[in-house]
């Protein structure tokens, strides 16, 4: 089972396909480096909430898809986690443009891992940032299309 260190190198040179959510959304992994991954989105109307802006749910999966990417880069071969937490702060409304989301590790180790993303425009202030605490899930790949190794999220309802 490779790395998913491996894979994410793979997905950013395009020589495997981008988790189906990104295609779904339509964000790219634009840059990688140990303990960081970035992530862009160019916002649309098809993104939009019922008042015209940018919906929170996609800045949710944006910010997420960056601070799994960021923490992906460190497991070891086998190793996968899940999203314990993700909180977010929308700071100014958005209705179009490239967003980018940096997803950072800023703690490693213990249970829970934190990571931390920043949301801005391309040109422009920060429009959010947010937290996520990830959890190991050792030997619990998830299904999917990357040799099995896939993040999963827990959904509180």
């Amino acid at each position: 089972m490779p790395r998913m260190l491996d894979l994410i190198e793979k997905m950013h040179r395009g020589e495997i396909p981008s988790p189906p959510v990104a295609t779904l959304i339509g964000f790219a992994l634009t840059a990688i480096e140990p303990g960081r991954a970035v992530i862009e989105l160019t916002a649309e109307a098809r993104h939009a909430n019922p008042m015209g802006t940018l919906h929170g749910g996609i800045l949710c999966d944006v910010a997420d898809a960056a601070m799994g990417m960021a923490y992906g880069l460190a497991l070891e071969e086998g190793e996968t986690f899940t999203t314990l937490e993700l909180k977010i702060n929308f700071l100014k409304p958005v209705w179009t443009g490239t967003l980018v989301a940096v997803g950072r590790v800023v703690k490693a180790g213990g249970d829970g891992r934190a990571r931390r993303v920043r949301r801005r425009r391309r040109q422009g202030p920060p429009g959010g940032a947010g937290n996520l605490h990830l959890h190991d899930a050792p030997g619990r790949p998830g299904p999917g299309p990357l040799d099995r190794v896939r993040p999963r999220r827990r959904i509180a309802a």
